[in-house]
């Protein structure tokens, strides 16, 4: 089955494709929007190099943006270097570097970065420093959509894997797999694809790339710090949802997002109990999506993934009772 036989299920039969310049055109707040992008790092100077060049090329018509750098614990000298040369060059642009010296966690980090903004945005974009941009409009669709939203939650977009052809993320699926799956990853990305026609209502987006008001991050508690690792996103999204806002994806904006090339992913088993004991059977809201897969379809098995299963049969793999010598 092909992708677009995948996503009809998720799509109106006749849609027509959206036009994000034609959005703009229609933009009847002549007061640029200010964007805030948070980017937590350590060191690989390289990847946030090639982030930094993406956001300070985007065009910023009705937009306002400045960049908040948040270096948790970096030691490279090629690190410092670079952020002080990048800094020299783009005087335009307002780039502040945040010193973060505590372990890693997500959550923590990002609120820290909020916690110490002098000046609030109307928009915050958490961002991963191992994302590029293909297009210098993003952040201009990104912004004028959000702004348009009365209802808005959470923002996101379309991930490609670096080889900007293969989807990383589409969305996210509450309670599938072990706490939520990406529909969609893997599949071949194809612009012409009903799915990419137009922006959807999802229920939640990944925190690589995340647009919020500064408002309805703050009014929501922002992000949970218990949740150093993973599910922060999903949590965040969850609680939005929950006042009543609506998290989108603009689905035809796309980022590359050079996945695995910063901190290795992985779960902690008491993150993952406390995200099911906070939401329970919340979850089963989102229950046509299946449970055992990262494509959208219909459910076939009332079964829950056994994540907590899974969890214990990783641990096991990994006891160094098992390690040959």
């Amino acid at each position: 089955m092909h992708i677009s036989d995948k996503t009809q299920i998720l799509c109106d039969l006749e849609e027509k494709t959206y036009d994000p310049k034609r959005n703009r055109t229609l933009q009847t707040n002549k007061t640029k929007q200010t964007v805030t992008v948070i980017i937590p790092f350590k060191d690989k100077w390289f990847l946030t190099k090639k982030c930094l060049e993406g956001l300070v090329k985007q065009k910023q018509e009705h937009t306002s943006l400045s960049i908040l750098l948040v270096d948790n614990n970096s030691c490279e000298a090629e690190t410092k270097k670079g952020l002080e040369k990048f800094k020299e060059i783009h005087k335009q642009i307002p780039i502040r570097v945040l010193l973060c010296q505590t372990a890693f966690n997500f959550s923590y980090i990002n609120n820290f970065a909020v916690k110490s903004l002098e000046k609030k945005s109307d928009f915050l974009w958490f961002l991963n420093n191992d994302t590029s941009f293909i297009s210098q409009e993003t952040l201009e669709n990104y912004t004028t959509f959000a702004s348009q939203q009365k209802k808005l939650g959470a923002l996101g977009s379309t991930l490609l894997f670096g080889d900007e052809k293969t989807i990383q993320h589409s969305f996210l699926a509450p309670g599938v797999k072990i706490v939520g799956a990406h529909p969609l990853k893997g599949q071949l990305y194809k612009k012409d694809a009903l799915w990419f026609k137009k922006p959807r209502i999802i229920p939640a987006v990944t925190g690589a790339s995340l647009f919020i008001s500064y408002e309805n991050f703050c009014s929501v508690g922002m992000f949970d710090e218990k949740l150093a690792f993973s599910s922060q996103d999903l949590d965040l999204c969850l609680r939005l949802a929950e006042k009543g806002l609506q998290n989108w994806t603009l689905t035809n904006e796309i980022i590359i997002h050079h996945e695995s090339m910063t901190r290795s992913h992985s779960f902690k088993e008491d993150e993952i109990y406390y995200f099911y004991k906070k939401w329970g059977k919340k979850l089963e809201t989102f229950s046509k999506l299946s449970t055992w897969n990262e494509e959208p379809c219909l459910k076939f098995l009332p079964l829950k993934y056994p994540w907590a299963l899974a969890m214990r049969i990783q641990n096991y793999l990994s006891s160094s009772s098992l390690k040959t010598t």
